[in-house]
Protein backbone atom coordinates (compact mmCIF):
# COMPACT_ATOMS: atom_id res chain seq x y z
CA UNK A 1 0.00 0.00 0.00
CA UNK A 2 1.47 3.34 -0.99
CA UNK A 3 1.76 5.94 1.74
CA UNK A 4 -0.74 8.76 1.39
CA UNK A 5 0.44 12.31 1.01
CA UNK A 6 1.71 13.83 4.21
CA UNK A 7 -1.05 16.42 4.45
CA UNK A 8 -2.55 16.92 7.89
CA UNK A 9 -6.01 16.01 6.61
CA UNK A 10 -4.87 12.60 5.31
CA UNK A 11 -3.05 11.88 8.59
CA UNK A 12 -6.15 12.83 10.63
CA UNK A 13 -8.39 10.65 8.46
CA UNK A 14 -6.07 7.68 8.85
CA UNK A 15 -5.87 8.25 12.61
CA UNK A 16 -9.67 8.29 12.79
CA UNK A 17 -9.82 5.06 10.75
CA UNK A 18 -7.37 3.39 13.15
CA UNK A 19 -9.48 4.56 16.13
CA UNK A 20 -12.69 3.22 14.55
CA UNK A 21 -11.00 -0.11 13.82
CA UNK A 22 -9.74 -0.23 17.42
CA UNK A 23 -13.31 0.18 18.69
CA UNK A 24 -14.58 -2.92 16.87
CA UNK A 25 -15.45 -5.71 19.30
CA UNK A 26 -12.99 -8.30 17.82
CA UNK A 27 -10.17 -5.75 17.96
CA UNK A 28 -11.00 -4.79 21.57
CA UNK A 29 -11.01 -8.46 22.62
CA UNK A 30 -7.69 -9.05 20.88
CA UNK A 31 -6.07 -5.99 22.47
CA UNK A 32 -7.45 -6.98 25.88
CA UNK A 33 -5.93 -10.45 25.60
CA UNK A 34 -2.56 -9.08 24.46
CA UNK A 35 -2.55 -6.43 27.20
CA UNK A 36 -2.97 -9.15 29.82
CA UNK A 37 0.01 -11.05 28.42
CA UNK A 38 -1.87 -13.77 26.54
CA UNK A 39 -0.91 -14.81 23.03
CA UNK A 40 -3.52 -14.63 20.31
CA UNK A 41 -3.84 -15.39 16.59
CA UNK A 42 -5.90 -13.27 14.24
CA UNK A 43 -7.12 -14.57 10.90
CA UNK A 44 -9.29 -13.50 8.01
CA UNK A 45 -7.23 -10.40 7.35
CA UNK A 46 -6.68 -9.42 3.73
CA UNK A 47 -4.94 -6.64 1.89
CA UNK A 48 -3.74 -3.87 4.14
CA UNK A 49 -6.11 -4.80 6.98
CA UNK A 50 -3.28 -6.56 8.87
CA UNK A 51 -1.34 -3.27 8.90
CA UNK A 52 -4.47 -1.48 10.10
CA UNK A 53 -4.94 -4.04 12.89
CA UNK A 54 -1.35 -3.73 14.09
CA UNK A 55 -1.59 0.08 14.03
CA UNK A 56 -4.74 -0.18 16.18
CA UNK A 57 -3.00 -2.58 18.57
CA UNK A 58 0.08 -0.35 18.83
CA UNK A 59 -2.05 2.71 19.56
CA UNK A 60 -3.52 0.95 22.62
CA UNK A 61 -0.73 -1.16 24.07
CA UNK A 62 1.94 0.19 26.39
CA UNK A 63 4.61 -2.33 25.41
CA UNK A 64 6.55 -3.30 22.30
CA UNK A 65 5.10 -5.80 19.83
CA UNK A 66 6.94 -8.55 17.98
CA UNK A 67 5.23 -9.71 14.79
CA UNK A 68 6.31 -12.96 13.14
CA UNK A 69 6.31 -12.96 9.31
CA UNK A 70 6.88 -15.75 6.80
CA UNK A 71 9.82 -14.07 5.08
CA UNK A 72 11.54 -10.75 4.45
CA UNK A 73 9.22 -9.81 1.56
CA UNK A 74 6.14 -10.28 3.78
CA UNK A 75 7.82 -8.30 6.57
CA UNK A 76 8.68 -5.40 4.25
CA UNK A 77 5.16 -5.32 2.80
CA UNK A 78 3.56 -5.38 6.26
CA UNK A 79 5.99 -2.69 7.45
CA UNK A 80 4.81 -0.40 4.63
CA UNK A 81 1.16 -0.97 5.59
CA UNK A 82 1.78 -0.38 9.30
CA UNK A 83 3.68 2.82 8.51
CA UNK A 84 0.76 4.02 6.42
CA UNK A 85 -1.73 3.60 9.27
CA UNK A 86 0.46 4.22 12.33
CA UNK A 87 2.55 7.04 10.86
CA UNK A 88 5.73 5.37 12.16
CA UNK A 89 7.85 2.81 10.36
CA UNK A 90 8.27 -0.43 12.28
CA UNK A 91 11.68 -2.09 12.38
CA UNK A 92 12.41 -5.30 10.47
CA UNK A 93 14.84 -7.77 12.04
CA UNK A 94 17.30 -8.79 9.34
CA UNK A 95 18.60 -12.28 8.92
CA UNK A 96 22.24 -12.56 9.93
CA UNK A 97 24.14 -13.55 6.83
CA UNK A 98 27.33 -15.57 6.55
CA UNK A 99 30.34 -15.13 4.28
CA UNK A 100 31.64 -17.82 1.93
CA UNK A 101 34.09 -18.72 4.74
CA UNK A 102 31.05 -19.30 7.03
CA UNK A 103 31.88 -16.27 9.15
CA UNK A 104 29.27 -13.77 10.30
CA UNK A 105 28.84 -11.06 7.67
CA UNK A 106 29.52 -7.77 9.53
CA UNK A 107 26.91 -5.59 7.79
CA UNK A 108 23.96 -7.86 8.61
CA UNK A 109 25.33 -8.46 12.11
CA UNK A 110 25.59 -4.71 12.65
CA UNK A 111 22.03 -4.10 11.44
CA UNK A 112 20.72 -6.73 13.87
CA UNK A 113 22.71 -5.23 16.78
CA UNK A 114 21.50 -1.70 15.99
CA UNK A 115 17.87 -2.86 15.96
CA UNK A 116 18.32 -4.83 19.18
CA UNK A 117 19.83 -1.77 20.90
CA UNK A 118 16.89 0.35 19.76
CA UNK A 119 14.38 -2.29 20.88
CA UNK A 120 16.06 -2.77 24.29
CA UNK A 121 16.08 1.01 24.82
CA UNK A 122 12.36 1.22 24.07
CA UNK A 123 12.89 3.33 20.95
CA UNK A 124 11.25 0.77 18.65
CA UNK A 125 7.68 -0.26 19.44
CA UNK A 126 6.97 -2.67 16.58
CA UNK A 127 9.47 -5.22 15.31
CA UNK A 128 8.69 -7.47 12.37
CA UNK A 129 10.70 -10.68 12.30
CA UNK A 130 10.89 -13.08 9.37
CA UNK A 131 11.02 -16.68 10.63
CA UNK A 132 14.62 -17.18 9.45
CA UNK A 133 15.78 -14.07 11.34
CA UNK A 134 13.90 -15.00 14.50
CA UNK A 135 15.43 -18.47 14.59
CA UNK A 136 18.93 -17.02 14.82
CA UNK A 137 20.25 -16.30 18.32
CA UNK A 138 20.44 -12.76 19.63
CA UNK A 139 22.14 -11.45 22.75
CA UNK A 140 20.04 -10.72 25.83
CA UNK A 141 19.39 -7.00 26.55
CA UNK A 142 21.68 -7.16 29.59
CA UNK A 143 24.51 -8.58 27.47
CA UNK A 144 23.97 -5.82 24.89
CA UNK A 145 24.27 -3.13 27.55
CA UNK A 146 27.29 -4.79 29.19
CA UNK A 147 29.15 -5.17 25.89
CA UNK A 148 28.44 -1.71 24.53
CA UNK A 149 31.22 0.84 24.76
CA UNK A 150 30.03 4.37 24.01
CA UNK A 151 32.72 6.48 22.38
CA UNK A 152 32.39 10.19 23.08
CA UNK A 153 34.35 12.97 21.39
CA UNK A 154 37.04 14.24 23.72
CA UNK A 155 36.85 11.28 26.11
CA UNK A 156 39.96 9.34 27.05
CA UNK A 157 40.05 5.55 26.76
CA UNK A 158 42.87 3.08 27.07
CA UNK A 159 43.78 1.90 23.52
CA UNK A 160 44.52 -1.62 24.72
CA UNK A 161 41.12 -1.86 26.42
CA UNK A 162 39.41 -0.56 23.28
CA UNK A 163 41.17 -3.12 21.07
CA UNK A 164 40.46 -5.95 23.51
CA UNK A 165 36.76 -5.10 23.91
CA UNK A 166 36.32 -4.57 20.17
CA UNK A 167 37.83 -7.93 19.20
CA UNK A 168 35.91 -9.67 22.00
CA UNK A 169 32.72 -8.12 20.57
CA UNK A 170 33.49 -9.57 17.14
CA UNK A 171 35.30 -6.79 15.31
CA UNK A 172 38.15 -7.97 13.08
CA UNK A 173 41.57 -6.44 13.54
CA UNK A 174 42.80 -5.43 10.08
CA UNK A 175 45.68 -3.33 8.69
CA UNK A 176 43.26 -0.78 7.12
CA UNK A 177 39.61 -0.32 8.09
CA UNK A 178 37.36 -0.57 5.04
CA UNK A 179 33.97 -1.76 6.30
CA UNK A 180 31.68 -2.49 9.23
CA UNK A 181 33.07 -4.68 11.96
CA UNK A 182 36.72 -3.73 11.50
CA UNK A 183 39.28 -2.10 13.78
CA UNK A 184 42.86 -1.02 13.09
CA UNK A 185 45.67 0.51 15.09
CA UNK A 186 48.20 2.81 13.42
CA UNK A 187 50.54 3.98 16.16
CA UNK A 188 48.46 6.11 18.54
CA UNK A 189 45.49 6.19 16.14
CA UNK A 190 42.73 3.59 16.30
CA UNK A 191 40.27 3.42 13.41
CA UNK A 192 36.93 1.75 14.16
CA UNK A 193 34.08 0.95 11.82
CA UNK A 194 31.42 -0.25 14.30
CA UNK A 195 29.21 -3.24 13.58
CA UNK A 196 26.11 -1.10 14.03
CA UNK A 197 27.07 1.47 11.36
Amino acid sequence: MANPSSSGTDRRELKRLVQQFAELDPTRRLVGALASGRQRAAGGLWGASAGLLFAAIDAQLEHPTLILCADRDDADSLADDIETFAGVAPAVLSEQLRTVDDEVEPQSHGERLRLLHEFAAGNTRIVLAPIAALLQPVPRPRALRRNTLPLVTGATIDPGELLQRATKAGLRKVPVVLGPGEISQRGDVIDVYPLGS
